[in-house]
């Protein structure tokens, strides 16, 4: 797949949901001891801590990502009333929160993904080990080839467009692109075949309303895949990384379709903001420096549009004990904000911070360390490379318009995007 800020792999349900008086549901795990403890939870009233996206409106978390640069001169953590929680804004205490073993696995991720994201940390890292083995998340050595399959996407949907008419790029071009690329590296494709560049059913028209759609409500992939896979016809790659994960118990069969959902959702959309900022500025100030082969500055340049414009702008993360943080006491289960975009801006660590500078010796944190890192860094790099090098072979076909791009933050796991115009001649 490829992911630029890929926090893999969806939510299987590794519970039986039950129907009590009052509506209210409660789990019941495999076990007797997970048992009495759901039963005691409802009892008493004790209510688990929902994830923080749950109870914190987007609006809150990006307004204050934007106005972090207050705190960089302040404490370590800082407890914003607005969030009820305590920040992280610079960078080497949000590093070191990244890198603290007796931080982990928060609500945030298990509420998305509790097959891949586990509490218990030998179960989380085996999961990653088997995800990273399973689809070569890491493989260095692809990230200048070219995708053939991705390549064929792409210029048909670029021949579709009209020529001397002004478009939106990663509306048109690189969100379909990303997801048919996605749905075909999982082994969806046979299946979903309005999807499937091969097939008569493919329409670029189609493919195009279908992805707005997608990227606008998740809910509308997650139909899609309901519609059309069981478990019996699980994508064959799928299939041998369930086999693979350490769940702590099963999962039932009518949430695959959300299980696929997050897998395919977070294989596109941060990666696609990425590339779109990568274009963006490879054509309009460093064409030159693809056009010279020089991978090491394309390295660096890619690098720093991560550090500037973080797809993924923040994070959370649990106490899993009772621990001392930042000056400040946290119990067990506590949960901490890590404003990773802030921190890649922090004006004491990097000079010139909204800069593209080629001799920087800190690196970003965009892709986040330990534990809970992105797995998927080096698969955003190479549909990126694979995009702007098919940009080039159309020899000066797309231009950027002469006008001032828009910055516009998306939402919590899509921090900006360039919405720059660029015409076919």
């Amino acid at each position: 797949m490829e992911a630029y800020y890929l926090h893999l792999i969806g939510l299987v349900s590794r519970f039986k949901v039950f129907e009590i008086h009052n509506n209210k549901k409660i789990s019941i795990p495999m076990g007797i001891k997970t048992i009495f403890s759901s039963i005691k939870k409802v009892l008493f009233r004790v209510e688990t801590k929902p994830a923080p996206t749950a109870f914190i409106p987007q609006e809150l978390l990006i307004n204050t990502h934007i106005n972090a640069s207050q705190y960089y001169d302040k404490d370590d953590l800082i407890f914003v009333n607005d969030l009820n929680l305590y920040c992280a804004f610079k960078y080497e205490v949000v590093k070191d929160a990244l890198f603290l073993e007796n931080l982990g696995v928060s609500p945030m991720h298990t509420s998305l993904n509790r097959i891949y994201f586990q509490t218990d940390k030998e179960r989380h890292m085996h999961n990653k080990r088997s995800a990273i083995k399973i689809l070569d998340f890491l493989s260095k050595r692809l990230q200048f080839e070219d995708n053939v399959f991705l390549s064929k996407v792409f210029n048909i949907l670029i021949n579709d467009l009209p020529l001397n008419t002004s478009f939106n790029l990663i509306e048109y071009v690189i969100n379909p692109t990303i997801l048919v690329n996605a749905l075909n590296d999982l082994g969806f494709l046979d299946s979903l075949t309005f999807f499937n560049p091969e097939h008569a059913n493919f329409s670029c028209e189609l493919v195009r309303n279908k992805t707005k759609e997608i990227f606008n409500n998740r809910s509308t992939l997650e139909q899609i895949l309901r519609d059309n896979f069981n478990e019996e016809n699980i994508p064959v790659l799928l299939k041998e990384l369930l086999n693979e994960l350490s769940l702590e118990g099963g999962y039932d069969s009518s949430e695959l379709p959300f299980f696929y959902t997050t897998v395919i959702y977070t294989s596109i959309e941060n990666v696609a903001s990425f590339v779109n900022t990568f274009i963006y500025f490879i054509l309009k100030k460093y064409p030159q420096t693809f056009l010279d082969g020089n991978h090491k500055d394309l390295m660096i340049i890619a690098n720093e549009l991560l550090r500037i414009y973080s797809p993924n702008f923040i994070t959370f993360r649990a106490a899993t004990e009772n621990i001392k943080f930042g000056g400040v006491n946290f119990k067990q289960g506590d949960i901490i904000a890590l404003f990773i975009g802030a921190a890649n801006l922090d004006k004491n660590v990097f000079t010139e911070p909204t800069e593209i500078r080629f001799d920087r010796e800190t690196n970003h944190l965009a892709f986040g360390r330990g534990q809970i890192s992105c797995i998927g860094q080096f698969a955003s790099f190479r549909i990126a490379f694979n995009f702007i090098n098919n940009i080039f072979k159309l020899n000066g076909k797309i231009v950027i318009l002469d006008e001032e791009p828009k910055f516009e933050i998306k939402g919590v796991v899509r921090l900006s995007e360039i919405n720059a115009k660029y015409v076919i001649n």
